[in-house]
This record gives C-alpha cells, structure tokens and sequence, in this order.
C-alpha cells in the first residue's frame, strides 16, 4: 500500500466530529488531576480508546451504538447481533475517520489498516446507484435507493475522499466518484434533491429540507467542486441554491417547508410533520445560502436573509422561544400528535420530538446585515471566521475526555428510548445498562486528538 502522509484536511475533522452527545456522562478519573496533562498521558489515553473501538469493528464497519453487554448492536432502524454496519454518521465513515487522523498523528501504521477496512467495508456496501442506505450487513442487495438523510452519503462520500487523500490507494477515489455521480444523477430539473435516489414512493421523492438533507448535499458537490475542479459540481450546486431560493414563502412568512413535490409545492411528510412553515430548516437554508453567497460573491443569494429574518422575529412564542411548524395563512404555531391530528398546544403533541426550541440565530442575522452592506470582493476580508482553539481550551477537552473513559477505555452512556424498550423486552423488565455509542467515541477521541495535533491551537493564551 503506498502511504501519504497528507496534511489533515479541515473536512476530515468536520466529518468525524459530526454529532456531539451531551447525555448521561459521568466522570471517571483514573488518568491525572487537573493541570497534571501532556502528551504522553493524553496517547495512552487515546491508545487505550483506540484498541477498545478496534474490538467494536466487525466485518470493517461499525454500528451506532451497542449494549455494554455487547449482546446487542443499534443501527438507525433496529437492534440486531453484531453483523450490522451503519453508514451514517457517527458510525463508520466517522469512526474510521477518528482512525485516519489518529495514523497521521501518530504515525502508526495499524491506525491506518482500520480506516482502510472500513473504506473497504463501505465499497462493499455501496448500492448500484452509487449512493447508501442507512446501514447494511454484508452480502446484502445492492439493489434499492441511496439516501441524503441524516448526511449518510454525503459523510461517506467525504470519507471516502479523505482515505484516498490520506493512502493514495484509488479504489477509495473511484468510489467518491460514484458517490459524486449519485448526487448529480439524482437532481431535479429544478435544482432540488430527493431525501432517496432512485426515487420511491412516499415522501422520500420530495424535495427535501429535513435534517439538513438538501443542504448537506449541496455543501458535498462544492467539496467535490475544489477537490476534483470538476466545473459540473460547481454548476449543479448552484443550480441547488437557486432552486432554495425559487422554493422560500412570500412575505411576511418568508421560510420555507421541510418538504416540498419536485414541482416545488409544500408538502409532509410523516404523520406528525404537516404542511408548514418550519423554523429549523428555514435557518439551516440560510446558512447554506450565506455559504454559497462566500464562495461565488453573487448578493442575489443574500437577499433571502431579510424577509427570512423578519418572519422569525414575529414567529416568537410568549416563552420566548419558536414552534417547529407554522400554518400556512394564519401562522398559527402547530404541533401534531402521533396519529397526525392537528392541535395547538404543545402539552397534547406526540413527545419525543422536537416541537420547540430556539431555533433563531441573531449572529447569522448580523452576518447577512454586514454582507449585505458592504461590496462583495470585500466578503472575504469580513467572513466570520472561528478562532482557533486556545491550549488552554484544548486542554480542558482532553481532561474532560480523559476524565470520564472508564479503565476499559469506553465512554458509557445511560440506555435510553427504543434501546431500553428493546432490551427489556429481550432481557427482562426494569434491567436496564449502559451503552456505547459511536458519536461518544468520536467527539472525546477528537478532543485527545485535538491536543495531540501540533496544526491546532499552539498560540499562547497569555498575551
């Protein structure tokens, strides 16, 4: 196998950082007190989480997350033995992108055989069409739809980038590549992405904001756009951007759906998410559109912010916060119950879902004000840019890290939702353990790593 050792890209971290988990943590300090940290102790901590997640990884992949007993494994859809290999993140592409940056750290060549097995897993796994589904086993059909859900091809894709940057090896350039093609290959005339391609029935074939669906494919094409120079990314994203903007309401409520038909209607999607206004995606549309406005400089994508902005402001609730779904028409905020009726208190909706919160970004709307006014080739010059970690920042993280492994090198989470209902069903009423999760890994690994990188926050505090 030939070897690069590439500098690590800002994407890769992007990718294997993907989801944060901030429930049920407990501390376990059984490497050092606070200000007693360097390097040293902070690899064999991440050695020792390492090896942990290497026992995890069957047939190249890794599921979402597993019991502690390890009797049981969770995809995005089921609980099953361990043959199941999630594709979305923070499972494989995220778990083998902790191993990819660990090798170049590092310099030890086992981290990057386990990257390798999971591209390989994944090349396996990947559909005729060119794209993935949540998860698979091995030997399954490659038959059936690809997704943009939850970032499942696109995090792939991203990966499969960074492995080829990383070990040069083509056969994970050429699978990219197929990725690229299903993304282009499922656009719309319109510029809009279905949640699935080659389309199904139901509501997969619309045009789809949910869980960032249609963004995330659109920031993909413009990562392919500068990796590969391909001017056909390039055009097929902006043809995406125009379609976000063909597709926002009229003031006054000037958001957008979570769904809409391939004819650019307003439409729903499971039984709980109606026709509506939503605020969620309406911000992360406008996140994307301030993104697509830095890199080609046209303010045609900024003049959605104002109109965007103002519909928010008048959409507060008394509690201060935002409703998920707004009525057409009245504006009225909706919630649904789990049959789909209709109600407007929030206490009668179906629970478990997110139909409040504060969904409105006063620092993106200062950002589109101060676009807006000045001259675009100034847009660089003013692009909000995030500081780079301080040591002392870093330092914090991999303590807190270090601080809550337990002596296995496991980060341990309470068993919560369709993972505690099936275990007890299996095991017995009231048993109840913890679990492992992926995206645990992933964010407290980072964080070691993080303070292991000799590229990141090596400016001193102290001025």
């Amino acid at each position: 196998m030939k070897i690069h050792n590439a500098v690590f890209k800002p994407t890769l971290r992007f990718l294997i950082t993907g989801i944060v988990l901030l429930w049920g943590l407990w501390p376990v300090n059984i490497w050092c007190e606070e200000n007693d940290l360097n390097a040293q102790k902070v690899e064999t901590a991440l050695r020792k989480a390492l090896s942990y997640m290497e026992t995890l990884q069957r047939n190249g992949g890794w599921a979402m997350c597993w019991t502690e007993d390890l009797k049981y494994t969770y995809g995005e859809f089921r609980i099953r033995p361990f043959d199941i290999i999630t594709v979305q993140p923070p499972a494989t592409p995220s778990c083998g992108g902790a191993f990819l940056r660990a090798y170049q750290i590092l310099n030890d060549q086992e981290y990057l055989e386990r990257p390798c097995a999971a591209g390989d897993a994944l090349i396996a796994g990947q559909l005729d069409c060119g794209g993935f589904p949540h998860e698979f086993t091995p030997g399954s059909s490659k038959k059936g739809s690809g997704t943009f859900d939850d970032n499942v091809t696109q995090g792939a894709s991203r990966f499969f980038v960074e492995l080829w940057r990383v070990s040069g090896e083509e056969r994970y350039k050429k699978a990219a590549l197929r990725c690229a093609q299903f993304i282009l290959d499922s656009q719309y005339e319109n510029g809009g992405f279905p949640q699935a391609y080659p389309l199904q029935k139901g509501y997969s074939q619309y045009i789809t904001l949910n869980d960032r669906a249609m963004m995330d494919a659109i920031r993909t094409l413009y990562f392919f756009y500068e990796t590969f120079g391909d001017e056909r990314y390039e055009q097929a994203a902006r043809r995406g951007a125009d379609c976000l903007l063909d597709l926002q309401g009229k003031p006054p409520q000037a958001g957008w759906a979570q769904q809409f038909t391939a004819q650019g209607e307003p439409a729903p999607a499971r039984r709980f998410e109606p026709v509506a206004l939503v605020t969620a995606e309406s911000m992360d549309a406008l996140r994307l559109l301030l993104e697509v406005y830095l890199k080609t400089g046209d303010k045609k994508y900024l003049k959605a912010g104002p109109p965007a902005f103002a519909w928010m402001k008048q959409s507060r609730l008394p509690n201060g916060r935002w409703a998920r779904f707004y009525e057409y028409g009245s504006n009225r905020p909706i919630y649904s119950t789990a049959d789909g009726t209709i109600v407007f208190d929030v206490n009668q909706a179906r629970p478990g879902y997110g139909w409040q919160g504060n969904y409105f970004s006063p620092d993106l709307e200062k950002q589109y004000e101060t676009f807006l006014q000045a001259p675009s080739e100034k847009r660089r010059e003013l692009e909000k840019k995030p500081k780079p970690p301080s040591r002392e920042t870093l330092s914090k993280r991999a303590q807190s890290a270090m601080n809550r492994m337990d002596n296995q090198g496991r980060w341990l989470s309470p068993m919560r939702g369709s993972v505690k209902t099936f275990y007890q069903e299996k095991e017995g009423e009231g048993k109840s353990i913890s679990i492992l999760h992926s995206g645990m890994f992933v964010s407290n690994a980072n964080a070691l790593l993080d303070f292991l990188d000799p590229s990141i926050g090596r400016e001193s505090t102290e001025k």
